[in-house]
């Protein structure tokens, strides 16, 4: 839902001439229902940096699937999704080392089988 929330939201800011009112009045109801980290504590607990269980990796793990993986990317040409993973991971994450990297990438890889094979 949040990444149908987020395609309205930008056409009603780009004040798109058809966006009909049906969808506007949808939008504007089920933004208003999306739970958010900022509003729901238990949600986010896990994510909380003083937590005594509190993990960098699975942190960098759920913000590197929201930022790369959420809006459900097509496979590029060649290659897999995994290349977005590390993509992200490099530029965002470079205190990290190969293994962690490596451990967040693996877990998060939809693409289990490896790149599409040619034809």
């Amino acid at each position: 839902m949040g990444n149908q929330l987020n395609i309205v939201k930008w056409a009603i800011n780009k004040e798109l001439p058809d966006i009909p009112k049906l969808l506007i009045d949808w939008y504007e109801v089920e933004a208003t229902k999306q739970p958010t980290r900022s509003t729901n504590s238990a949600l986010c607990e896990y994510l909380n940096s003083s937590h005594p269980m509190y993990s960098e990796e699975l942190a960098a793990a759920i913000e590197t699937w929201e930022s790369v993986l959420q809006c459900n990317p097509p496979r590029p040409k060649t290659g897999s999704r995994k290349s977005f993973i590390e993509k992200h991971l490099k530029d965002n994450y470079s205190t990290f080392n190969k293994s962690q990297r490596d451990r967040i990438t693996l877990i998060l890889n939809p693409d289990k089988g490896g790149a599409p094979k040619s034809t």
